[in-house]
């Protein structure tokens, strides 16, 4: 009997680190359209990361920066995470890529991108302070912040 409880027990917890762990990036594999109202629903931004099969910046982030639990749980909460290949029939064509990995933080109420992409890789600490920004340019009477991408994996332009 108490060796049930505890197999229950066990499961429930997997269970939530599991949930824990995916959240934020539960809609990675949404339509495009389906993300975006989810994303207006929320009242969050829409995350797009653009990849590209074979692309090792992009194995790069998927593996890395985008599992980082600080980095997860930023997205979690501002964001809806959604994730196409470049040649994805669903990734609306003013959102294709030159390079991959590109990121686009996108208003979900007027589909328009806001500011400029995210290019390349970055290591959680550098991705983190850039979507900061994204986050800070939504809020009211915002201040524009300057950032630096020195931890900036790719050697592209941040913004």
């Amino acid at each position: 009997m108490i060796r049930r409880w505890f197999t229950i027990l066990g499961i429930l917890f997997a269970t939530t680190l599991f949930a824990a762990q995916s959240n934020g990036r539960d809609a990675k594999n949404l339509p495009f359209k389906a993300a975006m109202q989810k994303a207006a629903h929320e009242g969050k931004l829409l995350l797009l990361m653009v990849s590209q099969e074979g692309c090792p910046m992009c194995i790069y982030m998927k593996n890395n920066t985008l599992k980082d639990a600080d980095v997860s749980r930023l997205i979690a909460q501002n964001f809806v995470f959604v994730e196409k290949e470049n040649a994805d029939e669903d990734l609306p064509e003013k959102f294709e890529a030159f390079v991959t990995p590109t990121f686009f933080v996108i208003d979900p109420k007027t589909a328009t991108q806001i500011d400029s992409p995210i290019h390349g890789g970055f290591k959680p600490p550098a991705f983190m302070r850039i979507l900061k920004l994204y986050i800070e340019e939504r809020k009211p009477n915002h201040v524009q912040k300057n950032h630096t991408d020195d931890h900036h994996t790719s050697g592209a332009s941040a913004r």
